[in-house]
């Protein structure tokens, strides 16, 4: 079961220092998941597990740093597409392995 939800009342917010806008965020009723595209399938690896980090630390009261063995615990990665020269990368996160602020 997946829900989309799109927000066209947010602002395109781009970190400092980065040049593409967020990657693509979807939540199951049982798992987090980020998304990324990149010709180069390691840049798309990095862009999901950074984006799963940043979200994270929005929704949990954990630093980075466990934030980053949290994920490479128990968090999933897949390889989405490999078409068209665009690798896609999607990576899940149980939501029984976190708990919300």
């Amino acid at each position: 079961d997946m829900r989309l939800t799109v927000r066209k009342d947010l602002k395109k917010w781009l970190p400092p220092g980065a040049t593409r806008p967020s990657q693509i965020r979807a939540e199951t009723s049982t798992h987090y998941m980020t998304m990324a595209f990149d010709e180069d399938l390691n840049v798309a690896e990095v862009a999901a597990l950074e984006d799963m980090l940043t979200w994270m630390g929005l929704v949990t009261n954990l630093e980075k740093e466990d934030l980053y063995r949290l994920c490479s615990l128990a968090g999933d990665m897949h390889v989405t597409q490999v078409v068209n020269r665009r690798k896609g990368i999607h990576y899940l996160l149980p939501k029984t392995a976190v708990t919300p602020r």
